[in-house]
């Protein structure tokens, strides 16, 4: 049976990520919010947009950033389980 996973929230001025993964991280950068989850899914909303939603992948980060750009996801391959 999977373990509980963890969830992470952060707002910043242009926006708000929100995470769910097995490991969870989200942190401020300058003016922008970043959340990261491994093997989960973060959703990213710009000044009150509708979500941006970067879905599951296993062995994956899900990252989200919002910014004054706007708000971008990827998924980043996890290698060794570090990304940082």
């Amino acid at each position: 049976m999977p373990g509980l996973r963890v969830q992470g929230h952060c707002d910043g001025p242009h926006g708000s990520v929100a995470a769910l993964g097995d490991r969870v991280n989200c942190y401020r950068d300058g003016d922008a919010v970043v959340g990261e989850a491994l093997n989960g899914s973060v959703r990213a909303i710009w000044r009150d947009d509708d979500a941006v939603v970067i879905a599951e992948r296993e062995g994956h980060w899900s990252v989200c950033r919002v910014d004054a750009d706007g708000a971008t996801c990827r998924h980043e391959f996890r290698g060794d389980g570090r990304r940082r």
